[in-house]
């Protein structure tokens, strides 16, 4: 059985029994295997390549090189309003598949670029939350978190939205 063929009970089930036993391999698919599958298949209300693009559309006109949630999310909802947990609901699904999509086609993360519009930044609790998330789709994020996130997104601002994967 392939990998796209489990069903999501199926992922979660895996994923589970590695975590409960603390293995991280034995199976026929590893944990990193399935919890990147599981953040393939979670449903976006922004296509992820659409949304790839866009993050590197806009992050190439900002002056700083970086691009907000909001302006990420307004590209797609330009008449609705940012208030509550809907957006940023949105917006977590959305950067997920985001991750997904440059892991299977081998890009910078380009999430790395998407930044808080208060301070055009990231804390360092939200660096260490992308080096761990990523880590746990089998990626080497190294031992500095704050270099890996500055590397992807270095990274990132060399790409050319246009010849970014269709998917």
């Amino acid at each position: 059985m392939a990998l796209e063929d489990l069903t999501a009970q199926q992922i979660n089930s895996f994923i589970a029994n590695y975590e409960n036993s603390g293995k991280i391999e034995g199976g026929k698919f590893s944990l990193s295997e399935l919890r990147l599958e599981k953040q393939r298949r979670i449903i976006s209300p922004f296509p992820p390549a659409e949304t790839a693009k866009a993050i590197v559309e806009m992050a190439q006109t900002s002056k700083d090189g970086l691009v907000t949630y909001k302006d990420v999310w307004q590209r797609f909802r330009p008449n609705a309003v940012w208030t509550g947990n809907a957006p940023r609901a949105e917006m977590a699904k959305a950067l997920g598949r985001v991750i997904a999509y440059c892991i299977d086609n081998e890009l910078p993360i380009l999430t790395a670029l998407v930044v808080k519009g208060s301070t055009r930044s990231h804390s360092p609790e939200a660096i260490q939350n992308i080096c761990n998330e990523v880590r746990s789709y089998g990626i080497d994020v190294g031992t500095e978190p704050r270099e890996f996130v500055k590397g992807e997104q270095d990274r990132s601002r060399t790409l050319v939205a246009e010849a970014l994967p269709k998917f």
